[in-house]
């Protein structure tokens, strides 16, 4: 595997506990722009950012006002996710999704190993890095009821290791 290259993987919560505790949830808005796409993230401690994502090409991000971001969020408001996410182990970063996404816990490893153990609290599941359903803009793109068959999908499938 290179250098800096992160995989990503389905986790399940060890005891049931969904959401870690203290974290406030994320929202953003994902909406595709031809090959490119653009996010608009509100995080819990107040700031917000403005994300261009083209193919092929560096993420192009802006901070912008609270209110701005917010009434980006009001225009598209089938194209929200909301997430809580939080770093674990030092090489983990978990997405506890809410809403219609509710039971989808998804982990981004950017640690080395071929494989790794999973972050405290969390069993290991299967890896979908190559999976394109799990991108931001494709799971903002699903109806609630797509996701919630989504969901029973990847909690059926999860083949925890």
């Amino acid at each position: 595997m290179m250098e800096n290259e992160s995989r990503t993987f389905l986790l399940r919560p060890v005891g049931g506990q969904t959401v870690p505790r203290g974290v406030e949830p994320t929202r953003t808005a994902c909406v595709p722009a031809g090959h490119s796409e653009v996010r608009v993230v509100v995080h819990p401690a107040g700031c917000a950012v403005l994300v261009l994502r083209s193919d092929g090409q560096a993420n192009s991000e802006e901070i912008v006002r609270r209110e701005v971001a917010e009434a980006l969020l009001l225009t598209y408001p089938d194209r929200v996710l909301t997430y809580h996410s939080v770093e674990l182990d030092g090489d983990w970063i978990v997405r506890v999704y809410e809403g219609s996404l509710w039971g989808l816990v998804v982990g981004v490893y950017l640690g080395g190993d071929d494989r790794p153990s999973p972050p405290r609290g969390y069993t290991l599941g299967r890896e979908v890095t190559d999976n394109p359903s799990f991108s931001m803009v494709e799971l903002a793109a699903l109806t609630e009821d797509e996701a919630t068959a989504f969901v029973a999908q990847c909690l059926a499938t999860a083949q925890v290791t």
